[in-house]
């Protein structure tokens, strides 16, 4: 899921699945190598929160739950690295429902 700077969406799951937050970045250049926004040359493509920072953010908000409001912002992941330039959320998840069951069969949670 792409989402771009001051942006909201809700990351759903359907049915019982919950929501398995695998990695997030908040950075000038998206996944697919497009942008959000013009972007200028002098920090072209080389932007970015601490990706680690933002993945656990969205982990700690979206994780077992089926559906979470995200918002694509410095009000959310803290200070912007690179105030003037427009960045792009990228949101990698899964809706899991058969490895919880399976763990909780196995003992394992």
């Amino acid at each position: 899921m792409i989402l771009c700077q001051e942006s909201k969406t809700a990351v759903v799951c359907s049915g019982e699945d919950t929501l398995l937050i695998e990695k997030a970045t908040f950075s000038v250049q998206n996944h697919i190598g497009s942008f959000c926004g013009r972007q200028t040359e002098s920090i072209f493509g080389k932007c970015s929160y601490d990706s680690d920072l933002v993945t656990k953010k969205v982990e700690q908000h979206c994780n077992d739950h089926r559906m979470c409001i995200v918002t694509a912002s410095e009000m959310f992941f803290g200070a912007d690295p690179c105030p003037k330039e427009n960045k792009a959320l990228n949101i990698y998840y899964n809706a899991m429902v058969l490895v919880l069951v399976l763990r909780s069969l196995l003992g394992l949670l």
